[in-house]
């Protein structure tokens, strides 16, 4: 069962000279006493605390060979990061930085979307690299109450047209997808309307 009161951050450090996401890690946990967990290949690290997880990435780019493979990792500016993001509610960061602390930063018109209650994904191929990034499209939409965006349902069905999800799921379990994205799915009753 998930615990409401555990807080779970992720901090993105920009790659600068010899500072990283797990130099920052490092002097943070030695900070907050706490348990810290490295993965050198990817820059990432984590810090476990009582109240929830602490994520620490070095900004990066992946690259996929083919769909729903694991990314190949490159580091990147802050704004690339948040360009590999699945939606563009998910691409929105605040600068910790002393010269612009508190800065929202912004590049995809995310708080627009999160006003406006919009699931938007953020390039025409995001469905193509992970398929899965669909199922979380509808998680989102029926736990935030948000409405999945026309062209990014459209690029949904298309990309399941593709066949890309063809080794994970079965045609029922893509029929049901496919209903939920097309605005023929009463969510409230479960059943199909005309």
């Amino acid at each position: 069962m998930e615990n409401k009161d555990d807080i779970d951050i992720d901090i993105v450090v920009e790659l600068n000279q010899d500072k990283n996401a797990i130099t920052f890690a490092k002097h943070l946990s030695d900070i907050l006493n706490c348990k810290l967990i490295t993965h050198e290949k990817y820059g990432t690290a984590k810090l476990k605390l009582p109240f929830g997880n602490i994520d620490i990435a070095t900004s990066r780019i992946e690259f996929y060979e083919f769909s729903a493979s694991s990314p190949k990792v490159d580091f990147s500016t802050i704004k690339q990061d948040l360009y590999r993001r699945d939606f563009t509610i998910n691409a929105l960061a605040i600068s910790l930085n002393s010269n612009n602390f508190g800065q929202i930063l912004d590049f995809f018109n995310g708080y627009d979307d999160i006003q406006n209650k919009k699931i938007r994904i953020l390039h025409n191929f995001s469905f193509v690299d992970d398929p899965n990034r669909i199922f979380r499209a509808v998680r989102f939409s029926r736990k935030l109450n948000f409405e999945i965006e026309e062209e990014t349902k459209k690029i949904a069905i298309n990309t399941m047209n593709l066949g890309r999800f063809d080794c994970f799921i079965n045609d029922r379990i893509k029929n049901e997808l496919k209903l939920i994205l097309s605005n023929k799915y009463d969510p409230i009753s479960n059943i199909k309307t005309t």
